[in-house]
């Protein structure tokens, strides 16, 4: 098998798992000396481990009432008397039944991965919503936070790493920022000043909505400053290890102050 063969009709059911043993060695004999379908494949299988890492959530508004009531309905038709076939029929199911494949659709793997990254957005929404009855700004701010720092600065990717490098070691002890660490005169700072204390929690809340972390990671810096000219809120998080086993890192992220959009983040390890 050439690389101007291109196996399609097995490419889906290698991916799905449904696939023959000897399709299965035919498909990977073709991989191995053709990067098209290679890439392909891939593809594929991103977006169905990224569909399968969404969690399970009820159907909202159907109860197991009407549900019931559904399968009911269904069954009563099932069990009503049988019409006896045609001849039409009959001669149908004397065919021979062609073993039915899951068709390779390159369009359609594309827009299965851009849909399953659409959902999981969703889902990280939700989910950083769901941590308290209300979902709103207050409910994610963590108490004994940092007061919000204003100065004036301007950050680029450069000012933000040089940023996390100066929090690493209160990042390891949690210690809380609440001086701005001096970043050089690129910044333009101004001298510092808290903002009111009401706009930490919705600070926090932008932050974690724009980095998707969740409520377990502890905040020890906070500033409203500007990212690239652009408006934004600058955080410093402690994010403890998962039970995945990845290690604490310390995170920091800049997000828009309009529409909470992540501009950069900086992950340092501790």
């Amino acid at each position: 098998m050439t690389n101007d063969t291109h196996p399609e009709e097995f490419l889906a059911g290698y991916v799905d798992g449904s696939a023959a043993p000897d399709e299965r060695r035919a498909v990977e004999a073709h991989l191995a000396t053709c990067g098209r379908c290679r890439e392909e494949v891939e593809l594929a299988m991103s977006s169905r481990a990224a569909l399968a890492s969404l969690p399970e959530l009820a159907a909202p508004g159907v109860s197991a009432a009407v549900l019931k009531a559904a399968r009911g309905s269904v069954g009563t038709k099932a069990d009503a008397a049988p019409v006896a076939p045609s001849l039409d029929e009959r001669a149908a199911r004397r065919r021979p039944v062609r073993r039915w494949r899951p068709q390779w659709n390159r369009v359609g793997i594309g827009a299965g991965l851009a849909a399953a990254a659409a959902l999981i957005a969703i889902f990280a929404v939700v989910g950083l919503g769901s941590h308290s009855p209300t979902g709103g700004p207050a409910a994610n701010s963590a108490q004994g936070a940092p007061s919000v720092i204003q100065r004036g600065a301007s950050y680029s990717p450069a000012l933000l790493q040089s940023l996390a490098d100066q929090l690493r070691a209160p990042a390891q002890r949690k210690q809380v920022v609440s001086r701005p660490p001096a970043l050089g005169p690129a910044e333009g700072a101004a001298s510092p000043g808290p903002v009111a204390s009401a706009d930490q929690a919705a600070v926090i809340y932008c932050l974690r909505s724009a980095s998707g972390i969740g409520t377990s990671a502890t905040p020890i810096y906070l500033e409203a400053a500007s990212f690239q000219g652009a408006p934004a809120y600058i955080g410093a998080f402690v994010v403890p290890p998962s039970a995945s086993g990845s290690p604490s890192h310390l995170l920091v992220i800049a997000a828009s102050q309009s529409g909470c959009q992540p501009l950069y983040v900086v992950r340092q390890s501790i």
